[in-house]
């Protein structure tokens, strides 16, 4: 757009930049504004909860695989990232047997709800999708045959 505004037809990149770093940060916190109530000073954090099919049965468990990375932290951002929020000082054993995310916003937040998982229709009973693989193109509500991970959204409001 920069280009075609400009009388030279040259793209202002400066403008771009700086969008998308501001997207980044925006994306890389996972802190978002929460339409709750009156949603003036109200924060929603998410949290994503990932676990891993074993091999040749129908049980899961927080991911273990070697090529896994950071999901064997088992509480994880949208990118499939440790979560940045993880208690400090806690082991990724520690974080994987919680059974609910052992997060921390720093004191000037207090949370005005308890964590939730969010179901809808897209999603099981439980809040699972189901997936090939983190990266995968598309989560289904119902484990196919070859579908190794499933994650879930758990959210906590914070002011």
């Amino acid at each position: 757009q920069s280009a075609l505004d400009s009388p030279d037809r040259v793209a202002n990149w400066a403008s771009l930049s700086e969008a998308v770093l501001q997207a980044r940060c925006r994306h890389r916190f996972s802190v978002t504004s929460a339409a709750v109530g009156s949603g003036v000073g109200q924060r929603r954090l998410e949290v994503l909860e990932v676990e891993r099919r074993i091999p040749g049965s129908s049980e899961w468990k927080t991911p273990f695989l070697p090529t896994d990375g950071e999901l064997t932290w088992r509480w994880v951002d949208s990118r499939g990232r440790r979560h940045p929020h993880l208690a400090l000082g806690l082991s990724s054993k520690q974080a994987s047997r919680s059974a609910e995310p052992p997060c921390r916003l720093d004191s000037l937040f207090r949370s005005t709800s308890e964590w939730r998982v969010e179901v809808g229709p897209a999603t099981d009973e439980r809040g699972w999708l189901y997936g090939l693989a983190w990266n995968a193109s598309s989560w289904e509500r119902a484990p196919g045959l070859f579908d190794q991970l499933r994650r879930r959204k758990w959210t906590r409001t914070f002011t």
